[in-house]
C-alpha cells in the first residue's frame, strides 16, 4: 500500500508539474505570438508611414515644381516681349535723321590731376 501511494504521490506530482509545464509553454507561445504580432503591425505601420510620406512630399513637390515652370515660362515670355520692344525703340532712334544730344557730345575723356588727397578725418 505504501509503494502504491508512493506511485501515486510521484504521478500526480509528475502530472501536476505536467500541467504546469504545458500551461507555461502555451502561455510562452501565446506570448511570442503576441510579441511577433505586435512586431509585424509596428513594422507595417512605420513601412505605411514613411512611404505614405514620401509620396505625399512627392505629389506636392511634383505640383509645386510644375507651378515653378509656369512662371518661370511667364517671366520668359515677358522678358522676350520687353527685349523686343527695347529693339523696337534702338532701332526707331537709329533710323531717326536727326541727330540727338548724346550723338553731338564730344566723346573726348579728359583726366584731372589730383593734387591733394581728400579724407573725411581733416
Amino acid at each position: 500500500m505504501k509503494q502504491l501511494f508512493i506511485r501515486t504521490l510521484f504521478s500526480e506530482k509528475y502530472l501536476e508539474i505536467k500541467s504546469k509545464m504545458n500551461r507555461s509553454h502555451k502561455t510562452i507561445d501565446l506570448m511570442k505570438r503576441w510579441v511577433l504580432g505586435l512586431g509585424f503591425l509596428m513594422s507595417f505601420g512605420i513601412y505605411v508611414f514613411y512611404v505614405n510620406a514620401a509620396s505625399t512630399k512627392g505629389y506636392y513637390l511634383r505640383k509645386e515644381s510644375k507651378k515653378l515652370e509656369k512662371i518661370e515660362f511667364d517671366r520668359n515670355i515677358l522678358t522676350l516681349d520687353v527685349v523686343q520692344a527695347e529693339k523696337q525703340l534702338r532701332d526707331s532712334i537709329q533710323s531717326s535723321p536727326r541727330k540727338t544730344e548724346f550723338e553731338q557730345i564730344n566723346t573726348n575723356i579728359v583726366f584731372v590731376p589730383v593734387t591733394q588727397k581728400l579724407s573725411l578725418n581733416q
